[in-house]
């Protein structure tokens, strides 16, 4: 991952945040249902994984 910024409007208010967190925020908004796991090392994000589940209605 990158140590580019980028803006991101969170809340209504417009600021600058780690590429990291607007790739989190994007899987997050984009997963229905599921999971964003972060990996970490030394206090720095180095893999962020998307587990996305599917429900099917029973009938």
């Amino acid at each position: 991952m990158g140590t580019e910024n980028v803006k991101v409007a969170v809340h209504h208010k417009q600021e600058e945040y780690p590429v990291e967190f607007k790739k989190i925020l994007e899987y997050v908004k984009s997963i229905k249902f599921g999971s964003v796991t972060l990996q970490i090392e030394d206090g720095k994000i180095i893999q962020i994984d998307r587990n996305e589940k599917f429900r099917f209605d029973k009938k």
